[in-house]
């Protein structure tokens, strides 16, 4: 049983999450239903494309933290191509890919791009990835507002 403390921390902990953003390309509707509802539970903003078209707009429009992609959509390497576009759109996404054709090793994509999820997947493994970014990132932020003091270092001969 989580106490009123656990509680507090448990929710301080999604309203930080609140302020990142989850992009999940998916032509799946029901896959995609299931993980963006599993994200916003856990206080992702989240934003949901069916197509790289769908998904490179909302790049133009909108920062995005973390693009969750399916590689083969209605058309082959649609998810790469977003991925890609992702990058250079905004440099410092983190991309994380899945599909259900491809595995990690056809291609050495997490070289490129952030971890690989095969499918099947479960839903918590994604969110906990999502989760684990969000919480180095929110520590990087907080390092660069508030830096911390070094120690002078001591010489003596």
């Amino acid at each position: 049983m989580i106490g009123r403390t656990g509680k507090a921390q448990a929710h301080a902990s999604r309203a930080s999450r609140g302020n990142q953003t989850v992009l999940v390309l998916e032509d799946n509707l029901l896959t995609r239903h299931a993980i963006s509802e599993a994200l916003r539970h856990d206080g992702f903003r989240v934003l949901e494309a069916y197509n790289a078209a769908e998904a490179m707009d909302l790049l133009r429009t909108a920062p995005v933290d973390v693009l969750f992609a399916d590689l083969n959509l209605p058309s082959d390497d649609e998810g790469l191509i977003a991925a890609l576009y992702a990058q250079i759109q905004q440099p410092g996404v983190k991309v994380i890919l899945t599909s259900a054709r491809r595995r990690e090793e056809d291609g050495r994509l997490d070289d490129d791009f952030g971890p690989f999820v095969p499918k099947p997947y479960l839903i918590a493994t994604v969110v906990e990835l999502i989760r684990d970014h969000a919480r180095r990132r929110s520590a990087e932020r907080a390092l660069r507002s508030h830096p911390v003091g070094l120690p002078p270092i001591l010489w003596s001969d």
